[in-house]
């Protein structure tokens, strides 16, 4: 985990970064939402994999490491259910 973005909870809410337990759901998010996020983000179709989410949490890691975005999940704090993701990326350090 990045010591740059820790756990936030409020407001039932938990946004936190990413983590290998997260994979199956992310997926199963995915595939719900290839009629419409499939639109715009040509990654999200029906053959994404576990394997391609693993290898995107990488990514969030690597880039939150070097201070380059923090993409976060956004999950119920009663239940701990995958409720979507946020990011903060494009950063200008100018």
């Amino acid at each position: 985990m990045n010591p740059c973005f820790h756990t936030l909870l409020h407001a039932g809410l938990v946004l936190r970064p990413w983590q290998v337990q997260d994979a199956e759901s992310f997926v199963q998010a995915a595939h719900e939402s290839t009629a419409t996020v499939g639109q715009w983000m040509d990654w999200c179709t029906p053959a994404f994999s576990q394997q391609n989410a693993l290898d995107w949490f990488a990514q969030c890691r690597d880039k939150a490491a070097r201070f380059q975005a923090y993409e976060v999940g956004v999950f119920s704090a009663d239940d701990g259910r995958l409720l979507g993701g946020a990011a903060l990326n494009h950063i200008d350090h100018d």
